[in-house]
């Protein structure tokens, strides 16, 4: 919120749009308390300068603070509840995101180096997401009866499973939100969710990833692509869903699995394997 309401000013060297003119007054009585209490320190010869007055400027500046934080807090409310509502993909949310990195410039293109940052861009996606191949997939006709709805139980342990203060996706739903939503509306989601589930299908923005660029190490030279990682930020309301269907399918593969299965088993790996199998020849 303090964020927010620094950059939102009204124009080039006007007040935030959040002063008020009770504040200008109290700014103006600190300013006054400031200069009596410099005046004493002068005229006594004491840095601490008269009680009185130092207790008079301190208190008034505490005011003045808590009047601030006070006076912030009520516009942003007031600009959430009759802007923010109407928009909610508006000005709010565009003051509450971050703003985008300019900095990221000056990478290699084979014997040319990048002048701008979109340009910059576009050669560390040929980097690192390389042109697919065609691929004809076989389209499946769907199965034949009742699809089993998604259940309360379901959403529950996959919202829960959220690892908190993750970054969003490109809708801006960060996990605390989605817990948020879930503990309020339920049966919005859990009928998004059992929409999905009867029409066999997901909405196309779930699978369109916000890109982070990242510098592996400070040492790595910033003008080679591969001095940088990218990472693919998917919505959390699809996160979700997707772990309501890990979730089924591991109940399915658990009752399926053969018991000599160790890898890719929660609970095993290649050690319990190997403790296995010094077991049948100490049997043996």
């Amino acid at each position: 919120m303090d964020k927010a309401t620094e950059r939102f000013v009204r124009g080039k060297g006007e007040r935030a749009a959040w002063w008020t003119e009770q504040l200008k007054d109290l700014k103006g009585r600190v300013a006054k308390a400031r200069k009596k209490l410099q005046l004493t320190r002068k005229r006594e010869g004491n840095l601490d300068g008269n009680e009185t007055c130092r207790f008079e400027y301190q208190g008034l500046l505490k005011r003045y603070k808590k009047a601030i934080k006070e006076t912030k807090v009520l516009w942003w409310r007031n600009f959430v509840r009759f802007v923010g509502n109407v928009d909610p993909l508006g000005a709010v949310y565009k003051l509450c995101r971050s703003e985008k990195n300019e900095g990221l410039v000056g990478v290699w293109d084979g014997d040319r180096k990048t002048e701008t940052w979109s340009d910059t861009v576009d050669v560390l996606l040929r980097e690192f997401f390389p042109i697919d191949v065609p691929v004809n997939y076989e389209l499946y006709e769907r199965a034949e009866g009742v699809v089993e709805k998604v259940n309360y139980d379901e959403v529950e342990w996959s919202v829960r499973s959220m690892r908190k203060k993750k970054s969003p996706g490109m809708d801006g739903v960060t996990p605390e939100m989605m817990t948020l939503m879930w503990e309020t509306v339920p049966e919005y989601v859990l009928k998004v969710f059992n929409a999905c589930m009867e029409e066999g299908w997901v909405s196309d923005e779930w699978k369109v990833a916000r890109l982070v660029i990242l510098l592996k190490a400070m040492d790595k030279d910033r003008s080679l692509p591969k001095s940088y990682r990218l990472i693919c930020l998917l919505s959390v309301l699809g996160k979700v869903f997707e772990r309501v269907l890990v979730g089924r399918l591991a109940r399915v593969l658990e009752r399926r699995m053969s018991r000599a299965q160790f890898e890719f088993v929660k609970g095993l790996g290649i050690q319990d394997a190997w403790i296995r199998v010094k077991q049948f020849v100490e049997w043996s």
